[in-house]
């Protein structure tokens, strides 16, 4: 750095993006995908935002910078919801809550969504 140059750094500023990305996402605002996921029939949707998916998983990086793909809407068919939606809850707090005998679960769709951070803590 130069003379006469401070350089500011928050200590918070992380943890303080990722809540309000939270928040945004709970409330339904600002989410820019639905992501479907179909589990032997059933049908559960999720709201998110393509650049947490694809800064967080190299599953939906691959899809969502494919310009061919529709972007609004993508379909998972291969994996529980309450799995997905503890890979979402990880993806925008850095943490979640699993049970010990669901373990295995989550970390099978953080290896298939390949997010490494999550895969790596289970």
């Amino acid at each position: 750095m130069g003379f006469g140059v401070v350089q500011l750094i928050s200590k918070s500023h992380h943890e303080n993006l990722l809540t309000s990305l939270h928040q945004l996402r709970l409330q339904g605002q600002l989410s820019d995908v639905t992501v479907q996921v179909d589990y032997q029939g059933e049908l559960q949707e999720f709201q998110a935002h393509q650049v947490m998916l694809a800064a967080s998983s190299g599953y939906f990086k691959k899809i969502l910078l494919c310009q061919d793909a529709a972007r609004d809407k993508l379909l998972l068919s291969n994996m529980h919801s309450n799995d997905f939606s503890k890979f979402l809850e990880f993806v925008y707090t850095g943490k979640v809550e699993v049970a010990r005998d669901k373990i295995g679960d989550v970390q099978a769709a953080a290896q298939f969504l390949d997010c490494e951070d999550l895969s790596d803590v289970c």
